[in-house]
């Protein structure tokens, strides 16, 4: 294998982007395996992929993105990546060692950057799998229209990008906390290369030691960040924004209608994405509603290219447990995937995509895999959603203690009649605790949590069901549609989806803020009625037969996302706050309801 590293490919305005190229030995030509990362080509996070140029079969190129790594340039989230994709494949093409087809590889950021580039249509772009990755919108800066998920605008950017670009600009990290956070992820993600690289290279003697450095690495992490978060919002912002621009950028655009957006976030341009492409996601990964967006927008053409989805349970960090249940599926060697690896239901499969695809065929069988949770199995589809959906709504109901008595409020299919509507108080400083759900993985973990302490607030409301006399499946995305009223002219609707079994699981979750509700943008004028739709991350589950069906109602979820302050502005701009009188009325005029994607038992 010849190996030839920071070599240049100048993008079209003149800056260098570096690059290493592994080929096989000979002259070729060969398809090229690209991989733009953020995570700095020399780490180990892309290394796995290098297997693709040993088994002579592909060249292998992996670039630093423009302003990270030895990339020279300013770091533009998105910005760049579409010109500099179109450009770096333009350059593969032109080597003459390529045979003229790129395809495009990767996890996390590594997918934003394909999308990029594809929504740009350069030639010779054969393929993309794009692996739990998403858009703005999706998770990479905003939760939902308006809502900040915090995890990734500000956790993710101290984590990963903030003391590269301090290094850059000659600045010092002034917010100790801030600084702790990043030096304590830097330490973390030396500790994760050191297993991948012994995992990679077979030097297993060692493997242990490095696990038990990885998980004290991890813990510290993590425990960084919680001391992150008692940092001011707008005070950490502050800092962050004076090192990384475009995060204020970002915060200053927080609707995704607006033309800000037209050149950074890739949903708005799949019209222009006409490759081959193998989607990977996970249920409780943070982008999970961007996997199966940007799947559907692909698949949905008449005479599209060809697509594929496999959808896992695990989080954005990968197998292991989903939250805190044990979930060991079976690892597929895979050279195209993070790790080389991927939980799928069958081996070979970016590797099998791939070859159909550079053959000139579509890959054989249904293009979508789907884990179904609660059922340990693999199923195959034809669609998203499954066009076989029956929607079933549940009404809630309750005496007006459904905050303070467990067994007040209830979910039952009956049409609600005179009843008094459930009360609350949202004080943006105590802000109801994330547990679990589709988090980005600093501090708080994805997936399954127990939601007991979380209920024993005054300020969650619970609706549950009487106990399932058969299994249940709920496949798709949950909807809930509150009638509600609140003191301030601004403020979140919360929702999840809990499982009560031994525990009380949170399954999926979701927010609306009032003022960017396409349906109705704009303050509120407090005291008014006003009609709430939130739409819960999708999912699969099973809900047990003698389980029951919760659904949680409150107005935060934090670090999740950010606390809506109450008074119309933002939290990470503004340290005013307002609390919040909040009423959820469901009576017969006024009615809310939680409306499930059932799919029928098959037979």
């Amino acid at each position: 294998m010849i190996v030839e590293r920071d070599v240049t490919v100048t993008a079209s305005d003149g800056v260098a982007l570096a690059t290493d190229v592994y080929r096989p030995d000979g002259d070729g030509p060969w398809p090229a395996v690209l991989l733009r990362t953020g995570y700095s080509k020399d780490g180990e996070f892309c290394l796995p992929q290098v297997a693709l140029a040993e088994s002579g079969r592909y060249a292998v190129v992996i670039q630093d993105v423009r302003g990270l790594g030895r990339s020279g340039g300013l770091h533009d989230l998105a910005v760049c990546d579409g010109p500099d994709g179109r450009d770096t494949v333009a350059w593969i093409v032109a080597q003459p060692w390529s045979d003229g087809r790129v395809v495009m590889a990767g996890a996390s950021y590594l997918g934003l950057t394909q999308f990029a580039a594809a929504a740009d249509r350069p030639d010779g772009l054969a393929a993309i799998i794009p692996t739990i990755s998403g858009g703005p919108f999706d998770g990479f800066g905003y939760h939902s229209p308006g809502v900040v998920q915090l995890d990734m605008m500000l956790a993710w950017v101290v984590g990963c990008v903030l003391e590269s670009q301090a290094e850059r600009r000659g600045l010092d990290i002034r917010v100790p906390a801030v600084a702790a956070a990043a030096e304590a992820t830097r330490h973390a993600t030396a500790a994760s290369d050191a297993v991948l690289r012994a995992v990679r290279t077979g030097e297993v003697a060692n493997l242990g030691t490095a696990i038990a450095e990885l998980t004290a690495a991890t813990a510290a992490r993590n425990a960084a960040f919680e001391a992150m978060w008692a940092v001011p919002l707008h005070e950490l912002t502050a800092e962050i924004v004076r090192i990384v621009p475009w995060v204020g950028e970002w915060l200053a655009h927080p609707d995704p209608a607006d033309g800000f957006w037209a050149d950074r976030d890739h949903t708005r341009r799949l019209a222009g994405v006409d490759v081959p492409a193998l989607h990977v996601g996970g249920w409780n990964d943070v982008f999970i509603r961007g996997t199966l967006r940007q799947y559907t927008a692909l698949a949905a053409r008449r005479g599209a290219a060809v697509q594929r989805l496999v959808v896992h349970p695990y989080g954005h960090t990968g197998p292991g447990r989903v939250g805190q249940v044990p979930l060991d599926l079976a690892k597929h060697p895979d050279p195209w995937m993070f790790g080389g690896s991927v939980v799928s239901p069958e081996p070979g499969l970016g590797t099998g995509f791939v070859d159909e695809v550079l053959a000139g065929g579509p890959p054989a069988g249904p293009p979508i895999s789907l884990y179904v949770m609660g059922t340990g199995e693999w199923r195959a589809e034809h669609e998203w959603p499954l066009a076989r959906t029956t929607w079933r709504r549940l009404h809630l109901h309750s005496t007006g203690r459904a905050a303070t008595d467990p067994d007040d409020g209830t979910l039952t299919e009956a049409t609600p009649g005179d009843e008094r509507p459930d009360r609350f108080r949202y004080d943006p400083r105590d802000p109801v605790p994330t547990r679990g759900g589709t988090t980005m993985g600093f501090g708080r973990q994805p997936g399954w949590f127990d939601q007991t302490d979380v209920e024993d607030r005054p300020d969650v409301l619970t609706y549950t069901t009487a106990p399932l006399v058969e299994d249940l499946e709920v496949t798709g995305a949950c909807r809930v549609e509150l009638t509600v009223s609140t003191s301030a002219v601004d403020t979140d609707f919360t929702a999840r989806l809990v499982d009560v079994g031994a525990q009380a699981l949170g399954i999926c979750d979701g927010v609306t803020r009032l003022r960017f509700r396409p349906e109705a943008p704009g303050p509120v004028e407090p005291g008014s009625v006003q009609r709430v739709t939130i739409e819960l991350s999708p999912t699969a589950y099973v809900f047990a037969r003698g389980h029951r069906i919760r659904l949680q109602i409150s107005s935060s979820n934090f670090p999740l996302i950010d606390p809506n302050p109450n008074t119309g502005r933002s939290a990470l701009l503004d340290g005013e706050v307002v609390v919040a009188e909040q009423t959820v009325f469901h009576d017969g005029a006024r009615p809310s309801a939680l409306l499930l994607p059932v799919i029928p038992a098959a037979g």
